[in-house]
């Protein structure tokens, strides 16, 4: 994202009263989570350099006490694990490769993201 972006998004998420909102290509490198100025969280995974890919999933404040972790499993897949009433809730944010990617980087991408389903 360009600077300010996400600063925009999360305005945007807020007016609409929008309590979680998954965010793809946020280009912002390594795992991990931090509070933004606006306020809530945001967990992210990103590559090993900045400038490209990644993705992230944004919780308002009245969510972030119901999460009970994220998985960051690589820069274009995570998922975090929300506490519910009757269930929980396992949310998964994927950047998926478009069809110019290789036909390998576009499998490789598709078994990982089964495993990952599998794993909830």
């Amino acid at each position: 994202m360009k600077p300010g972006t996400l600063s925009t998004v999360i305005k945007e998420v807020r007016r609409n009263k929008i309590t979680i909102c998954g965010i793809a290509e946020h280009r912002r490198s390594g795992k991990g989570h931090f509070t933004p100025a606006e306020g809530g969280k945001i967990m992210h995974s990103g590559g090993d350099k900045s400038g490209y890919g990644g993705v992230a999933v944004y919780l308002d404040k009245d969510c972030i006490n119901m999460m009970l972790g994220y998985d960051p499993v690589n820069d274009r897949i995570m998922s975090v694990r929300l506490k519910g009433t009757a269930h929980n809730l396992t949310i998964i944010q994927t950047y998926a490769p478009t069809t110019q990617a290789s036909e390998e980087e576009r499998e490789l991408f598709y078994d990982c993201l089964q495993q990952t389903l599998d794993s909830v």
